[in-house]
């Protein structure tokens, strides 16, 4: 019976080895090769396709902050620590989108708040965050009411609005 060809292996888009050399090669040149830009830029594009960033319209923006931040870190990887610069790369592409994300995140809710005070109407996750906040306060009232029928006629109603109010105020000078 002949033996059946072998499978070829598959090539995986980045290796970790070309990595680690072209990293050595650039660190002892003092500045960032051609090919580990390639590299870097390929690393990049393909996190931004995994499902969780896919979607963003704003995506190619990720991406570029992320490059942005490999070319400026870079040489924070230390070869004598590790040999895997994929994963020293994979994470710092990781902590750029979600940085960015939350950038977005603080822009799109003053924008949301400057819809409000305009009396237009802000965006969906505004809404819905709102009217979770809402519920989750008719809630805690609720509970406060059935505690003060409990406890006889303590004020807790008053305890829970300083505590709301408190709790406002941090949040804000946050």
């Amino acid at each position: 019976m002949p033996a059946a060809p072998k499978a070829k292996r598959k090539r995986n888009y980045l290796n970790n080895r070309d990595l680690f050399a072209e990293v050595l090669l650039s660190k002892e040149h003092g500045k960032m090769t051609d090919k580990l830009a390639r590299m870097l830029q390929m690393l990049c594009a393909r996190y931004g396709k995994r499902g969780q960033f896919a979607n963003y319209t704003y995506n190619d923006d990720m991406q570029a902050y992320a490059m942005f931040m490999l070319v400026k870190t870079w040489n924070a990887f230390n070869p004598e620590k590790s040999q895997n610069p994929f994963a020293f790369f994979t994470q710092c592409v990781k902590r750029s989108f979600i940085q960015f994300l939350n950038q977005e995140r603080k822009q799109r809710d003053i924008r949301d708040g400057l819809l409000v005070n305009s009396g237009m109407n802000p965006s969906n996750t505004f809404i819905a965050a709102y009217e979770d906040k809402q519920k989750e306060e008719r809630e805690i009232r609720k509970a406060a009411e059935e505690a003060e029928e409990d406890a006889g006629g303590v004020d807790v109603i008053g305890l829970i609005n300083a505590a709301f109010d408190v709790a406002v105020n941090d949040s804000e000078e946050k």
